[in-house]
């Protein structure tokens, strides 16, 4: 008897695990299906996305018949369109425009360039331009730009009545890299304080490395020896000599402000009769 109950409990086992093959034969068959369904369906997709490419890269409709341009003041809208290798007429979709704007920042003049698709038919070029503030001296003329980058050498086609920045010399910002272009930089943070003053037209910047900087002023030219430390304190000082030197009648050619021990004193040589 009890042979024959174990024989019995046996009998539901296997019928179970044969309930569980069965519906796990069938939970596969049903997913082999899903994914043949979606190859299929994938495949579908990947031949008219072939066949829709192929249409927009060479129908008519996406032909380009403008190339705008943004940002190009110094530059021509026509010069900027050459430059990037663009052309109307090509399709807008296979226009390179990683290689537009490399082209383009071939140019010194072009500090960034960006190149957009505006579908239908339009390809968009967006440039910013350098704004050079002084010529910098370095065995040539060279234009500097507000962020004290030189980008290129001055011609006269260049159009630039700009001050001079001197005494930093090309072998000193060959070698001496970091100590030339603190002073560069200071001597563009001077040029920008400057240009809030009652002063007369600056010709030139001169750097020394032990004496400072000396600003050369119009007409005369008028030399004003500042030093490194205190600018806009000896900015102060230097408008206020300048105004009673102008009521007194006098003609200085050197105002000295460089004493740092003795910030108070302004040291003027006149010019002279000949001046």
């Amino acid at each position: 008897m009890a042979l024959g109950r174990r024989s019995n409990r046996r009998l539901p086992d296997r019928e179970e695990r044969a309930a569980r093959a069965k519906a796990a034969l069938g939970a596969l068959g049903r997913a082999l299906w899903r994914l043949s369904l979606l190859a299929a369906g994938l495949a579908a997709l990947a031949t008219g996305g072939r066949a829709a490419f192929r249409w927009a890269t060479s129908s008519p409709t996406f032909a380009v018949n403008e190339i705008a341009v943004d940002g190009a003041s110094r530059l021509s809208a026509p010069l900027v369109r050459q430059l990037s290798g663009l052309s109307p007429g090509e399709n807008v979709f296979r226009a390179d425009l990683s290689g537009a704007s490399q082209a383009l920042l071939g140019n010194p003049w072009i500090r960034s360039a960006r190149v957009v698709r505006e579908l239908p038919r339009r390809l968009r070029i967006s440039i910013d331009e350098r704004r050079p503030v002084a010529e910098v001296e370095l065995g040539g003329l060279y234009l500097v730009d507000e962020e004290g980058e030189i980008f290129k050498r001055a011609v006269p086609a260049d159009g630039a009545d700009l001050p001079v920045i001197t005494g930093i010399g090309r072998q000193s910002f060959a070698e001496q890299r970091s100590q030339a272009r603190e002073e560069l930089d200071r001597a563009l943070e001077l040029l920008g304080l400057l240009g809030h003053r009652e002063l007369p037209q600056l010709s030139e910047i001169h750097v020394d490395e032990l004496l400072g900087l000396t600003v050369y002023l119009g007409p005369g030219p008028i030399a004003a020896k500042l030093g490194w430390d205190g600018l806009p304190e000896k900015l102060d000082r230097l408008e206020r000599a300048r105004r009673e030197l102008s009521r007194r009648r006098l003609a200085p050619a050197t105002i000295d402000l460089s004493n740092d021990e003795h910030p108070e004193r302004v040291d003027v040589a006149l010019a002279g009769p000949g001046n």
